[in-house]
């Protein structure tokens, strides 16, 4: 009862704070009461810079003390994720399972199914004397076809669209292959429209539910030969790990999901052979340079 009154009197103090006020009524909280669901807040906001600067450490901090100290089996099952996708930390899928068994074991059905799959994967792993292979990880869509401008800044995001049910954001993570192609913008974040729908997505809608953030990411490199933007031909892939559930009730743990989309995005140039007319007025390798401007692609 006495736990129940103190989470009631700080919904109401949360009602009236903005998000740096909320992070320090959560963090307080979870300091001096260790109470699963403040810790939990706090460490998830250290990881996404809500309400506070991003802070890895104090991120992994925060979910540790809640995993290890408070049985908390969300917390386990995020560090199970962090590992495994290696989100702003070195990726390691031993950790992984380890967290995932830890969740599993307190009670969370969505880590048992992470932590059979991960230990299928590490079983799989071929070893050679040379170099060691690991199984990837599958993606429940994928989405290839775009094609992003060297030189050129563009925000990124998530679109979710819910079935025939309601749909509650619960968490997400983004992880980059090849992330040497993008000069980092903003943190990535949760979008003002899921805010203001208090993470509920109505059944049949679609929604952006996170982006990256005000300040664009920057295309800062691009291949010696232009790729495809497919599955087997790209540059880089942004990988969207999305948690979320039907009931909207935090201590319901039967029903979570995850998906992940994987987006394949390839880069062109001036002088990449190809010419875009939504960039370009000549392609230099198929006008020739004496007519067109090689460091511009355009007429001289």
């Amino acid at each position: 009862m006495r736990f129940f009154l103190i989470f009631i009197f700080v919904y109401v103090e949360l009602l009236f704070a903005g998000p740096h006020e909320s992070f320090n009524i959560m963090k307080n909280n979870c300091d001096k009461l260790k109470m699963k669901s403040f810790c939990h807040i706090t460490a998830s906001c250290y990881l996404h810079g809500e309400g506070v600067a991003k802070d890895v450490k104090s991120a992994l901090q925060y979910y540790k003390m809640t995993c290890n100290e408070l049985k908390a089996e969300k917390a386990c099952n995020d560090l199970g994720i962090i590992y495994e996708l290696g989100f702003d930390v070195q990726k390691d899928l031993n950790i992984a399972r380890d967290y995932y068994k830890k969740a599993c074991k307190f009670g969370y059905d969505e880590a048992c199914k992470s932590y059979k799959n991960i230990k299928d994967k590490l079983s799989k792993t071929v070893k050679t004397k040379r170099k060691v292979i690991k199984i990837k990880n599958k993606c429940d869509r994928n989405f290839g076809g775009t094609f992003l401008r060297y030189g050129y800044s563009y925000r990124f995001y998530e679109t979710f669209t819910a079935g025939n049910r309601d749909v509650y954001m619960n968490n997400y993570y983004v992880y980059f292959d090849n992330p040497e192609y993008l000069d980092k913008g903003s943190n990535f974040r949760w979008t003002d429209d899921i805010k203001k729908r208090a993470y509920r997505i109505p059944a049949k809608e679609s929604v952006t539910v996170y982006d990256s953030g005000k300040v664009k990411w920057r295309i800062v490199k691009h291949p010696l030969k232009r790729t495809n933007a497919t599955v087997s031909s790209h540059d880089f892939v942004i990988k969207y790990k999305t948690i979320y559930d039907y009931s909207n009730t935090p201590n319901n743990k039967t029903d979570d999901k995850v998906r992940i989309d994987c987006k394949f995005y390839s880069v062109s140039w001036c002088g990449d052979g190809i010419l875009d007319k939504s960039y370009e007025e000549c392609e230099p390798l198929i006008d020739g340079k004496d007519k067109c401007d090689p460091s511009s692609c355009r007429y001289y």
